[in-house]
């Protein structure tokens, strides 16, 4: 039995109902908490249920932290973007002829699809000499697979006309 006699509340608890101080029945201060009931020790009525609610917390500091996005505006600033990071490290200078493969693209080829495998694929395809720059190499400065390179390049292919 867990014996309360006027004692300070634990901080960490909180009670919902009236810590009884007295007894209503015999008047005795003699008053104890006994598996989650208020009993009195001297007469051994039941005074009421002991309910206990944890404090709320406050709410959390919240921290916003503005990292600069930075946005195209349009697919062909994307694909532009990745076209030049492949020539500064491939510098096969096809760049030019890579743009202008873009632009005559029709939009609903490349629709949906990454603007990185776009880029990788046409910088390929404006290459033109699978001796000079290999699937392979153009993956790997843009970070993706060599096979998605290959499929999207045989793709840009048949839209654009171009044989091999």
């Amino acid at each position: 039995m867990t014996e309360y006699r006027f004692e300070p509340r634990p901080a960490r608890q909180k009670y919902v109902d009236v810590y009884p101080e007295s007894c209503p029945f015999c008047g005795s201060r003699d008053v104890v908490e006994d598996s989650g009931e208020y009993v009195c020790r001297s007469c051994g009525s039941i005074l009421g249920f002991a309910v206990y609610v944890e404090p709320a917390r406050p709410p959390a500091r919240r921290v916003v932290v503005e990292l600069p996005v930075k946005r195209y505006t349009l697919y062909r600033d994307a694909v532009s973007v990745y076209l030049r990071r492949l020539e500064s490290a491939l510098g096969a200078g096809a760049l030019s002829k890579a743009l202008e493969l873009f632009e005559r693209l029709d939009k609903r080829v490349y629709q949906g699809r990454s603007p990185k495998t776009i880029a990788a694929a046409l910088y390929y395809l404006a290459v033109g000499d699978p001796g000079v720059v290999r699937r392979s190499d153009v993956a790997a400065v843009l970070g993706i697979n060599k096979y998605t390179v290959r499929d999207m390049a045989m793709k840009l292919r048949k839209a654009l006309g171009i044989v091999w």
